[in-house]
């Protein structure tokens, strides 16, 4: 979170929306699972933030190894999740 609230405060990334006390940024993502549970690909929707984009596909990259090895995943197929990002506003 540190790193896309210092985009943030820096103007690189305008998308954050105040929300109550906080300020919140949704990333949205694709990602297919290849039939050994690994990520074959990560695309976040661009969203006008490239580096906060590309640093939310290498975490959910991140989080798909260690899933991977916990659950067993349906591979060969497409997913969309989100992550948001939250932090005091």
């Amino acid at each position: 979170v540190r790193f896309v609230r210092y985009e943030e405060a820096a103007g690189r990334c305008p998308r954050a929306k105040a929300a109550e006390a906080q300020m919140v940024l949704v990333m949205p993502l694709a990602i297919r699972i290849s039939t050994d549970g690994s990520a074959d690909s990560i695309v976040p929707l661009a969203i006008g933030c490239p580096t906060v984009e590309q640093f939310t596909a290498g975490a959910a990259q991140r989080m798909v190894r260690h899933l991977a090895h916990r659950t067993m995943i349906p591979g060969g197929r497409w997913y969309r999740t989100v992550i948001t990002y939250t932090w005091p506003g």
